[in-house]
């Protein structure tokens, strides 16, 4: 064989070899389909709870489910009390929360998803009509009941404030704020309108008079600390939006 013949055999071989050691290098690197993501989420029903078999159920828990699932990812729930979900999040061990984005303690450390994908509606609720009801300020001197580590979205701050005067009850839950409010321990309680349904329900009792605070939009976040975030962020981006398209193609579905 001519000598320049073999050095042009050896050139691309050598050649070959790094293209095949790059595609080798950038599948180690972005391919995560095997990777199973650990997505937190507050037990707060309906959206996230657990059943009496013991496992993760919820509206948030089938989307995060399937937006994994579509993205190639396997799940792991882990359904957990406010603060150490909050604290989780900020602290990157989890990879995937659904959730509102202006949370003072997560707001730097996580990407959020460009648009909302669901949103909460906030209320103030009493056994009382609420006609004649004008806003937060009507609060002032009163007993009202939060639910222990909810921010409401930046509301519990404003609510805190000394000049309101407000006597505050913390309580576990919906179910729990609810109960205090038909057993007259309190005057109003703040309740986010889904949780507030499901708690009157399971106590079999009417869903107390609301007075509509705000609505929330709800994002999908992932921390900066998880492994290549933001390729996972829009992996798991593109998974709702082909959601969003198969629904619009068969009619609405119920959230």
């Amino acid at each position: 064989m001519p000598f320049w013949l073999k050095i042009s055999c050896i050139a691309i071989c050598l050649a070959h070899a790094s293209l095949v050691s790059a595609q080798s290098s950038a599948s180690d690197v972005f391919d995560t389909t095997a990777k199973t993501l650990r997505y937190g989420c507050i037990e707060f029903s309906p959206y996230c709870y657990i059943d009496e078999f013991g496992r993760a159920q919820g509206s948030l828990v089938k989307l995060a489910t399937f937006l994994c699932h579509q993205a190639g990812y396997q799940i792991e729930v882990l359904v957990l009390p406010p603060k150490r979900a909050i604290r989780m999040v900020a602290d990157g061990s989890v990879d995937l929360w659904i959730g509102l984005p202006n949370i003072e303690s997560y707001r730097d450390a996580v990407l959020r998803s460009a648009l909302p994908i669901t949103t909460f509606a906030l209320d103030i609720y009493s056994l009382n009509p609420m006609d004649n009801f004008t806003g937060i300020n009507e609060l002032h001197s009163k007993r009202v009941a939060v639910i222990r580590g909810y921010t409401y979205g930046g509301l519990i701050d404003d609510l805190k404030l000394p000049v309101r005067r407000i006597s505050f009850m913390e309580v576990a839950d919906h179910v729990q704020a609810t109960n205090a409010l038909y057993r007259r321990n309190i005057d109003y309680m703040v309740g986010y309108r889904a949780g507030v349904i499901e708690a009157a329900k399971s106590l079999n009792r009417p869903v107390p008079f609301r007075y509509p605070i705000k609505t929330l939009d709800v994002f999908i976040m992932v921390p900066k600390a998880a492994s290549n975030a933001t390729l996972l962020l829009k992996k798991l981006e593109a998974a709702h939006t082909a959601s969003k398209a198969v629904n619009e193609t068969n009619g609405p579905t119920a959230n």
